[in-house]
């Protein structure tokens, strides 16, 4: 059995130990918090210990000279640094999963290195969030955009809306080219079967290549733009990430930041975006400056209300996409039943990197859906596995278990039922949380 434990008790903490805790994990979580060590021991079936996860005796009480893999996910970033190294040092535990956030640290190759802290990962969440946000401004139809192999397979969430011609049929009898993976509803992720249906407002999640962007979206009737124009709501570290990236693509990016001393660095850091100094809840101040008139608005300020609020105020005003930060779950549900276009969680997005490290050596990488219970997988076939040398619709996966894509070699192939599985494969697999422990037989 694996032992992980996890330093930090916040939300990436709890949503990592959470997923872990029907697995075959030993998992301890460390937190100062009475309250939040607290919530953890009455809703998780995980070891708890409560004290500060930079101190000797806490460290020992946890047992952490045993673990395989020790996970840093306080809200400091010197707390995460000095409890990595102690780990490292102190107790010689291999794996250390870091979450660090400013630059100053994590752009430091001397302290992240063996002659520093050591951390065999480190995760900013801001660099995962922004590389999500700008994947979502190149893919402009998705909901939801999801990488695998590098980028070479993604799954795009579209949004099923009332003019949909394939709305209330059963998907089996549903002409189009493209393999289903998932649909959102009503807050529950759904592995869809043939008779499952469309219904409007449901997010339905297929997989998919770079090519297949523009084709998908004729399929689903979706008007497919490319968007030009860019204005984001907030010059904190995340928009600054976007803006810069995107310049990169020569996109018209204009960013509203309230206060001036970081306008003034904007301005030094960004060459080819217009920086402008002002309240981003100022009505003129947007229309003055053509707001409405974008292609897509961006609300990344730290006000998640706020974010909710100017987007929805943007598609009244006629913008064609908008991208909402979203920080907390219970608003992250309400922002997908208003409607917004694409929502961004900075916390889930990082709790997936923090995954994709955790799983074990088979597993290459994994991607917690939404905040559902429901995980996308994609594993290696080894020659011994049962997988290998059978057909799909051979194989007897558990209920709840989708093969979405095979990457042989450079190809990439969306399976049918008659594809045979060959050793060196990797299989993306969508599956129910509660089938992870089943489905580590089949590999």
């Amino acid at each position: 059995m694996i032992n992980i434990v996890v330093i930090g008790a916040g939300s990436v903490g709890y949503n990592v130990a959470k997923t872990l805790e029907k697995e075959n994990v030993d998992v301890m979580v460390i937190d100062i918090d009475a309250e939040k060590i607290r919530n953890i021991s009455d809703n998780l079936d995980v070891g708890v210990v409560q004290g500060d996860g930079t101190s000797l005796s806490v460290l020992r009480k946890a047992e952490i000279e045993k673990a395989d893999i020790v996970v840093v996910a306080t809200n400091d970033d010197r707390v995460n640094m000095i409890a990595t190294l102690m780990v490292d040092r102190l107790f010689h535990v291999r794996n250390k999963i870091v979450r660090l956030r400013d630059p100053q640290y994590y752009e430091n190759s001397v302290l992240m290195g063996s002659s520093g802290i050591n951390a065999t990962y480190v995760i900013n969440p801001e660099k995962v969030t922004a590389r999500e946000i700008t994947n979502l401004v190149r893919i402009p139809i998705a909901t939801n955009v999801m990488e695998f192999e590098q980028g070479k397979v993604k799954i795009i969430g579209l949004k099923i809306k009332d003019k949909n011609p394939h709305v209330f049929k059963p998907l089996k009898e549903v002409d189009i080219h493209f393999l289903v993976v998932g649909l959102y509803r009503e807050n529950e992720l759904i592995i869809p079967s043939g008779d499952c249906k469309f219904i409007p407002g449901d997010i339905a999640l297929f997989i998919a290549r770079e090519e297949d962007i523009i084709p998908l979206s004729r399929e689903m009737h979706e008007e497919y733009f490319p968007i030009k124009s860019v204005v984001i709501m907030g010059g904190g570290h995340i928009g600054k990430l976007v803006a810069k990236e995107l310049e990169k693509s020569g996109y018209n990016i204009t960013v509203i930041e309230r206060n001036k001393k970081n306008c003034e660095f904007l301005s030094k850091e960004l060459k080819k975006s217009s920086i402008v100094q002002g309240d981003a809840s100022d009505i003129e101040l947007l229309k003055e400056e053509n707001v409405f008139s974008s292609d897509c608005v961006m609300a990344l300020t730290n006000d998640q209300e706020f974010n909710i609020l100017v987007s929805l105020l943007s598609k009244r005003m006629g913008v064609k996409r908008t991208i909402t930060l979203i920080n907390t779950s219970e608003y992250f549900s309400l922002a997908i039943k208003l409607g917004l276009d694409a929502i961004v969680a900075p916390k889930l997005s990082t709790s997936s990197a923090i995954l994709r490290f955790v799983r074990h050596e088979q597993t290459v990488s994994v991607v917690s859906i939404f905040e559902s219970a429901v995980e996308a997988i994609e594993n290696v076939v080894r020659s011994q596995s049962y997988v290998a040398n059978k057909l799909i619709k051979d194989i007897k996966f558990p209920r709840g278990c989708l093969v979405g894509g095979i990457i042989r070699k450079d190809e990439v192939i969306i399976p049918k039922g008659e594809d045979m599985i060959m050793p060196e494969d990797k299989l993306i697999v969508f599956t129910l949380h509660e089938n992870l422990k089943k489905l580590k037989e089949f590999f």
